[in-house]
């Protein structure tokens, strides 16, 4: 429990850091902070060999909106696709696309690539980003900043494999 406590108040850091740290004037502008969590589910499981898996999701975030301050705004989102990794690729270099459905009634569709994953001591960290190509805040960027704690890592060794993520993760919306 003090590894998710550390984890999140880690994330939590850096995204404060990402938000209220000072930019040039030519730097883009944060319109949307958004922190939640996200799920990961693979069939047949993930295992230390690369194969082609079903990969399904599930994503939701509470959120700030500097164009809104005062009006609550969150999102969920569900997305699938087949992919072709392993334990050690999980976050191999992709691309795909993710419906936001936000609590106005209102979507977003999201156009994202992995920009970086690392991984260790069986956390493993992921950088999304991509623009918001039509609905509520088209136009923007968002970069998706996610980790993933206490990854069990030791299923990849077993015929089943590695069959659920779960971790937190922040959203911010730039213009």
């Amino acid at each position: 429990m003090r590894r998710i406590t550390r984890l999140a108040v880690a994330v939590a850091a850096m995204t404060a850091a990402i938000v209220f740290t000072p930019a040039p004037a030519s730097a883009s502008l944060t319109l949307v902070s958004c922190a939640g969590t996200t799920t990961l589910e693979h069939d047949p499981g993930l295992t230390n060999t690369v194969a082609t898996v079903h990969q399904s999701g599930y994503e939701s975030a509470s959120c700030v909106s500097l164009l809104q301050p005062l009006t609550p705004l969150s999102f969920t989102a569900e997305f699938e696709g087949d992919i072709t990794a392993s334990c050690n690729t999980l976050f191999a270099p992709g691309s795909g696309t993710e419906t936001f459905e936000w609590n106005t009634n209102e979507t977003s569709v999201w156009s994202w690539t992995i920009i970086s994953a690392t991984s260790g001591n069986g956390t493993l960290l992921s950088v999304v980003a991509g623009p918001i190509i039509t609905g509520k805040f088209a136009g923007t960027n968002v970069t998706q900043v996610a980790a993933f704690p206490n990854t069990d890592l030791e299923a990849c060794a077993n015929p089943g494999g590695m069959t659920l993520t779960n971790g937190f993760a922040t959203w911010q919306f730039t213009s």
